[in-house]
Formats: structure tokens, sequence, C-alpha cells
């Protein structure tokens, strides 16, 4: 009669539903369905094996299948969880070892660790109750009906698995019904691959999203981050401003104030040329030619689309056409300090550029120079990017040694500078940036006396003229600026009792008010900050040289990241695909021409030695779309 188990040999418990592991088996002396033994020393001839080591592979589930029932049953419990008008018997040992948040609270200097009732506040019992589960039976029930309370209880309680858990089932059931919502419960509950994820549905799916009715719910700085956005996939600007009007219509009256910004952000110039001259003639139902503001940008983007017509080349962003997938993204160095050879530093009139694409492909791509800047003999001037425009404003000029109102324009199309309006003030140490078209100067100092200035001023590149704005409420020098969701904001820099400011200076340009926004106790007052395409905001050096964080400009929090491999001041930031570049910079009092980027997938920072064709330092540094 043959068995199944061969005492002789090594038994294998593969064939029998087991999860038991076995090592050696010779000697058994235990049924072989409860586990395994191996002799503690060798066994010669036919000696006996003075000894075994049995392993129960069963034990710590048939353990926790038997906690479990003790739980239910209210036995050996040492803790009670009232979490609403539900009460959970609990063991803290178990707890403890299933969530860090338990474990501080067990094991620290808290009441919670001597009292044998703890209650829990504004959490989901229900969901409390499915977590409590899962530490003693290592399962839970993710569905579309408790996904997001479970993340929000899994998150507050740190269950850390069962959180992950339930991102990568929304991320894997985002649909045109529900990717705006969760867009914003992302947003919420900073979930960044869900917000990313679901944004980007909304951006290839446009047309179907904008039917629904979450998408009436929008706010208006939402709205305007999908219409500008380059990537969104619409078959004709048609359907963009179709989606414009019936989210206008849906709430009028409130909204109506919103209408010329939201036609800014309208590629109008690409738009059929006959629904243009209906707007522009008012007969269109919404009247919006009725409305000053209105009818110039109707005719700013009709005369656009003439010139357009006509075999010339309109660059802005609103006549770039959208390139959903399809990104050629160019990083751009300009000017700076370099050491020459001398010892000496000197002021650079070069400018180089590389494709940053290329730079994903290869660790050392090329570096191309292009027209050298003209009057170059200055310093602290600003350098920012209008679509694929470079404008270098203002500077001190160390041969008049005073500031200067000059701009000049770099078409990157064109590799030419070319001269444009003057600025109304004077100013060096500054702050630029460009929003809606416009670009914008702010703060800085100025030749008398070094006076901070809070003077904020605003480029129409159509009519080739500044204009004076509100004031700053705080003046600064050498802030940080960035266009975002349509606001200015104004980051950091130097007050004029020589402090680091602290606050977030927001400009709305449709009401042209300043406010502050809360204090983020920036130590530093020469931070650098970047713009990422999905809208996270990164500053580098807030409070020491080499530390990261990722701030909300709407809520003040701020969200740290792997701090920078080398102690850099006066480098050279942008965000190009999905790496934060760090360029150039002074290591010590030497400048150098490496460089290290952050990878905001992997969150690694990665040094390139001899990366830049130049050891730089206080140079501008953009990305721009190749539109060529």
């Amino acid at each position: 009669m043959s068995s199944q188990f061969d005492y002789k040999g090594e038994v294998s418990l593969s064939s029998v539903r087991s999860s038991y592991g076995c090592e050696i088996s010779r000697g058994l002396c235990g049924s072989p369905n409860r586990g395994s033994a191996s002799p503690s020393s060798a066994a010669s001839g036919d000696q006996p094996d003075p000894s075994y080591v049995f392993f129960d592979a069963l034990l710590p589930s048939n353990i926790m299948s038997i906690l479990n029932e003790m739980r239910l049953a209210a036995e050996c419990t040492d803790t009670v969880l009232c979490v609403g008008s539900r009460e959970f018997s609990c063991h803290r040992a178990l707890l403890a070892a299933a969530s860090p948040y338990f474990r501080a609270m067990f094991t620290g200097d808290l009441r919670e660790s001597y009292e044998s009732r703890i209650s829990l506040h504004d959490l989901c019992p229900r969901m409390v109750g499915h977590l409590i589960e899962f530490a003693y039976k290592s399962r839970v029930l993710i569905t579309e009906d408790n996904a997001e309370e479970l993340y929000i209880t899994a998150n507050f309680l740190q269950f850390e698995q069962v959180a992950k858990s339930c991102e990568e089932f929304l991320q894997r059931n985002i649909s045109a019904g529900n990717c705006l919502s969760l867009a914003r419960f992302a947003e919420t509950y900073r979930c960044l691959p869900l917000q990313r994820d679901a944004e980007r549905f909304v951006l290839e799916h446009f047309e179907e999203v904008s039917q629904g009715s979450e998408f009436l719910d929008l706010r208006f700085d939402q709205l305007v981050a999908y219409i500008r956005h380059d990537e969104l996939a619409v078959q004709s600007e048609k359907v963009v401003y179709d989606a414009v009007l019936r989210w206008i219509r849906s709430n009028s009256e409130e909204r109506a104030l919103f209408r010329p910004e939201l036609l800014r952000s309208i590629r109008l110039p690409l738009i059929e040329e006959d629904i243009l001259s209906e707007m522009l003639s008012g007969r269109d139902e919404d009247y919006l030619s009725k409305s000053r503001h209105c009818a110039d940008v109707l005719k700013e983007a009709k005369c656009c689309q003439w010139l357009m017509k006509r075999g010339y080349r309109v660059l802005g962003p609103g006549t770039s056409p959208r390139s959903p997938g399809r990104r050629s993204e160019v990083i751009v160095l300009v000017g700076g300090h370099q050491k020459g050879r001398d010892g000496e530093y000197i002021y650079s009139d070069e400018v180089y550029c590389m494709d940053a694409h290329e730079a994903v492909r290869s660790s050392y791509p090329r570096w191309y120079p292009l027209a050298r800047m003209p009057h170059h003999m200055k310093r602290k001037y600003s350098v920012a990017a209008l679509g694929s425009d470079i404008f270098v404003t203002g500077g001190y000029d160390t041969v008049c040694e005073q500031s200067s109102r000059l701009v000049w324009r770099y078409s990157f199309s064109r590799n030419r500078w070319k001269p444009v309006a003057s600025l109304l003030d004077a100013r060096h140490s500054h702050g630029s940036a460009s929003l809606n078209g416009r670009f914008y100067v702010v703060g800085g100092k100025t030749s008398f006396q070094n006076t901070r200035l809070d003077s904020v001023e605003c480029y129409n590149p159509f009519a080739d003229e500044w204009k004076p704005l509100a004031p700053l409420p705080i003046a600064v020098s050498v802030p940080s600026v960035v266009g975002y969701h349509g606001r200015l904001y104004v980051i950091g820099g130097a007050t004029q009792d020589e402090c680091a400011c602290s606050h977030i200076q927001c400009y709305d340009p449709i009401t042209d008010v300043w406010s502050l926004l809360p204090d983020l106790e920036f130590s530093r007052k020469t931070l650098r900050v970047a713009t990422a395409h999905d809208g996270r905001i990164f500053v580098l050096g807030g409070r020491k040289p080499r530390e990261v964080s990722e701030i909300s400009v709407e809520t003040g929090d701020e969200c740290p990241h792997e701090p920078s491999n080398e102690q850099r001041t006066f480098p050279g930031v942008t965000v190009a695909g999905d790496r934060l570049w760090v360029f150039g910079g002074k290591i010590g009092e030497e400048s150098r021409n490496c460089a290290e980027y952050y990878d905001l997938r992997t969150n690694t920072w990665t040094t390139l030695v001899g990366f830049l064709p130049k050891a730089l330092y206080m140079h501008g540094c953009v990305t721009i779309e190749d539109v060529a």
C-alpha cells in the first residue's frame, strides 16, 4: 500500500494544501500535517538524532484567527476604541504592530497609553471597523463606495498599505464621470499620483468631461488651468469655447466677472474665422463683445488671426497649437557671472540652450550657443519667459553705476535680440514672470540709497507698453515670482530691514488687488522657485541651502522632498519634463559647471559633473517650448 508521504526521504508539502515549510524530515516523529523537523547535528550510522527543531508555519495565521475570535468575544482585550456611536474591543499590542499611529499612542507619554477607553474623533466608524478587521485578518474589501473614505481613514491612522491600495484602486477606476471629483479629492488629501492621473484623464477626454454636471462645479482657477494647458486634447478650440460658455451660463450672475480672463485662456486666434467674427459682431447670445474688456480680447484675437492668415508668424500662448502628448522643451541659460582666465569673475553675454528631452536620453546632451545677449555689462537683472520668448529686464549697469530701465526680448524662433519698451522704474535685484499672455516685473532695488521697491509693472507684448499696477504689500528685493492658476505669486525675497520675507504675496490681475497668504517662515532671502507642468511649485533653499519643499499657495502647506546633493548659492533652477534642474551656482567660493536634477517620479537626485559649457552663477535659467 503506497503512502502519500515517504518518511525516508525529504517531505514535499507542495502536493498538499498546506503552507508548512520543511527543511529535512529524516527522523520526523510528529505528524507531517503539523510541521517539519531538522536535526541539530549530523546523524551518523544508526544512531538516533539527539534533537530536532519543530517549525509550525501555520501558527501565525492560527494565532491571528484566534485573536480575532477573542476580539469579537471581548476576551483578553485591553482597550476599547470609541468611534462615534460604535465601540471596538481590541488588543493594544496588535494595533501597535499594525499601525505606527497606534504604536506612538500606546508606547509614548500620551494619556491614551494608560487609558482603557480611547475616543477617535472625526472618523467614520465603519471605516475604522474595516481597518481593525484588516489588522486581525490581513484583508479588506475596497469598493467604489468606500475607497475614498477608507483612504482618508487609513491615511490618518497610518495603515499605509491599505491607503496605497485604495489609491491604486481609485487610479484604476478613473472615468469621465468621476475624474473631476477624484482630482479635487486628491488635491485635498495630497494624494499626488491620483491627482496627476485624474487631471491627465481630464486633459485627454476634455470634450466628454465638459458635458458632465461635475464640470460646472469647477472653481475658476481649476477651469483656467485646464483650458490653458498645451496638452488639452480637443479637435477644435470651439470645443473649449462651448465648454467655457456652459460653465458661465450655469451661474452667470457670479461668473460674468471671469469672462475676459476665460476668453484670454482660449486660443481664440485658432478658432474658426466665422465664429470669431460672430463673437466680435455682438450677435453672440452671451453678448461677450458688449463688455469692453471682452471686446478688447476679441479684437486682439482677430488681429492675430488676420496676421496669421497672411503668413505672419505670431508667437504667444494664444497662437500656439495644442500638442497633446507631445512637448518639445528647451532649457536656456542666459548670461550670468563666470570665471575669467586671470581668476576674476566677469559678466557673461553668452546664451546656451539644451533639448530637455535629449537630456533624458543622454547623460551629457549637447549645449548649443545662441545669439549673445546685448548690453551685457550689468548684473542683478531678471530673466523670465513669455511663451517661446525670453525677457531680460533691468539690472545694475556696472558702467554707469546705476539701475537700468532697459528691456531686451529674445525670439527663440529667430535667434535674435531686440529692445522693447523700457521699464517705468529703473530697478535691479527684482523678480519677473509671465501670466495670461502678459509679463510682470516686481519689486527690486533702485540706485538711490539701495531702497527696496514695492512697485509692480505689467508689459503688454501686443501694444509694446508697460503700465503700473497696485504696489506690493511688502517691498522686497530678489523675490521669486511665478504665475499660477490666473494669479501672480511673489515668494520670499529680502525686506527693507534685510530680513527674509516669509509671506507669499498674491496678485489678482482681474481686481488689481494684492493679498498676503499664510506665513511659511522662510529664513533665506535668495531662495529659488520652479513650477512643474502639473502646477506643483517647488522651493529650493527656503530655510537651508539644500532644502527642497513643495508648497501649496492656496493653503500654505509644505511637503518636504529629498534635499539636493550640493549646497549651492545663486544657481539656475527650472523644471523640464519630470525633472527639477539645478544648474551651476557657487559651491563655497568657486563657481561650478556641474548640474543636478531631481526626478519627480522617483524622488531621487542625480549629479552631473562638468555638465555646463562654462562655470556660471547668477545666470538666467528658463524652460521654453520649441515652436520651430
